[in-house]
């Protein structure tokens, strides 16, 4: 290959995966710089080694493309991150990565941008604002980085944390997913090495409300604008409006504690060292996986009650409900038309496991000991398969 920013642009669209996520990952980094534990943790991975390795794939690939070592090296004198980025080892965050100079020209030219995307309302904190233009939220470098972003509505759904307002459920698959995200830290404590923590650090917003939040300077707080709100009284015309963003609140908190409960189960194990097989767990004295597979299977049961009593209303209207109010979760999906057997068979598993796990964190069902986590696991599959059904 002729130069190593065509090598690197040939390699892009073979990345996939935690590959391609740890490479713009670093792009979106200040300075395309961070370190291997920065990139776990904005990435929501479970060990540093993920990390590594995908850094050494990509710097393989690369490699194998350009046919040779940017800086001329040997075949033992390097290894392969080092094709990509430089190193250099500091005290507050250990070893350093540094994409090359080229490997950015080329992620650029690929169509990534170094600083991130502004959503609709939004400008960057370096755009200038005129006089007489329309009112717009100024962002920052933090709340435009994709990435960020991502991992942000991965773990807090598209749901507003201010308001409760999700855009897919009032306009339809044509806005879902849409949000701004805003972020919480105060810029005057960020300091020149300070890394995003997605989860932490950024809040999903609806444009009103993230306006409201930067009407002031400093600006308001999620709590404040939320506590705004809680004082006025909703007009009677916006009650179906926030019952259905309730419903979907109740799925975010559910996807987003399946997904916490999973981050706490790989936190307390690692391999073991020296390569040998198997894995050494942590006791959890705290049991916080455990809880958190409970708050999966509770709002699960909440969203799937208010959910389909929203749509048996819708149609087939009142009397109908009451009919069937009492009536098991598979009669209420069949009565809407939905019989697919793998979800009639998930509905009425995890109807048993909400009953039996009220009293024992574990049961004995079909000779078979089942716990929280197991029934959290099919809790999400549920949510997920219903949620798709009715979609198409």
């Amino acid at each position: 290959m002729s130069s190593l920013v065509e090598a690197v642009k040939t390699v892009i669209p073979t990345l996939t995966g935690t590959d391609s996520r740890v490479f713009q990952a670093l792009l979106f980094s200040p300075h395309q710089a961070a370190s291997a534990g920065q990139l776990r943790k904005i990435l929501g991975l479970s060990a540093v080694v993920q990390v590594n390795n995908s850094m050494g794939r990509i710097g393989r690939k690369v490699r194998e493309s350009f046919g040779a070592h940017p800086d001329g090296l040997g075949p033992d004198e390097y290894e392969w991150w080092h094709v990509i980025a430089t190193g250099t080892h500091t005290a507050d965050r250990g070893f350093v990565w540094q994409l090359r100079n080229e490997v950015v020209d080329a992620l650029v030219a690929s169509g990534y941008s170094t600083s991130g995307e502004a959503s609709a309302n939004e400008v960057g904190d370096s755009e200038p604002l005129f006089e007489g233009a329309v009112r717009e939220v100024r962002v920052n470098a933090y709340e435009r980085n994709p990435v960020a972003r991502e991992r942000c509505i991965e773990v807090h759904g598209a749901i507003c944390a201010a308001c409760g307002f999700d855009f897919g459920a009032i306009y339809g698959e044509i806005a879902a997913g849409f949000i701004h995200v805003h972020h919480i830290k105060p810029l005057s404590e960020v300091g020149a090495e300070y890394e995003v923590d997605p989860v932490e650090d950024l809040r999903p917003v609806c444009p009103n409300c993230h306006a409201v939040i930067h009407l002031t300077n400093p600006p308001r707080t999620v709590e404040e604008v939320r506590s705004l709100l809680q004082k006025r009284k909703m007009p009677n015309n916006t009650m179906n409006q926030f019952a259905i963003t309730n419903v979907s609140v109740y799925k975010a908190i559910a996807i987003s504690a399946h997904l916490k409960m999973h981050e706490l189960t790989n936190a307390g194990r690692r391999l073991k060292d020296g390569g040998s097989p198997g894995w050494i767990i942590t006791f959890d004295h705290e049991q916080r996986s455990f809880k958190q597979a409970m708050i999966a299977i509770v709002f699960t049961g909440m969203w799937l009650e208010a959910f389909l009593h929203l749509r048996i209303v819708r149609d087939h209207g009142l009397k109908k409900f009451k009919e069937y109010d009492f009536k098991s979760l598979a009669d209420k999906l069949q009565l809407l038309g939905c019989s697919e057997p793998a979800i009639i068979e998930a509905a009425q598993k995890f109807q048993k496991c909400r009953k039996e796990l009220v009293h024992e964190k574990a049961y004995c069902d079909a000779g078979q000991i089942t716990k929280a986590q197991d029934g959290a696991d099919n809790a999400n599959q549920l949510l997920l398969a219903i949620d798709e059904w009715f979609k198409s």
